[in-house]
């Protein structure tokens, strides 16, 4: 894993509360499962959490979701993009068209 994957990378960034961030620690595999018996031994699953850590993780992406898409979309600074490329792809043929960032950024939430 690269360091500008790790969690701690966007707790800042995010405003990640602390509560969370175990749970999203497991999650990606910076840190091993804590159950018996995991699907996987590197990491675990969002279903392998128990029910409170699944609805926390679950509200807080819920009330962070327009940042998140936006970071990953736009980025961040003096390089982030305003314009996206939006394809339809039918059959052979495909259009196009150059979308502003933010009624793209709008369109997920």
């Amino acid at each position: 894993m690269t360091k500008d994957r790790y969690i701690d990378m966007y707790v800042e960034m995010w405003s990640i509360p602390l509560e969370i961030v175990g749970t999203l620690k497991r999650y990606t595999g910076e840190n091993g499962p804590t159950i018996l018996s995991p699907k996987d031994k590197r990491r675990m699953f969002a279903n392998e959490f128990i029910e409170d850590e699944q609805m926390v993780v679950s509200n807080w992406l819920e009330n962070q979701k327009t940042l998140i898409i936006s970071d990953i979309l736009r980025g961040r600074g003096k390089f982030a993009a305003e314009w996206i490329l939006v394809i339809l792809k039918a059959n052979k043929n495909s259009l196009w068209t150059l979308k502003p960032m933010n009624i793209e950024v709008n369109h997920f939430r």
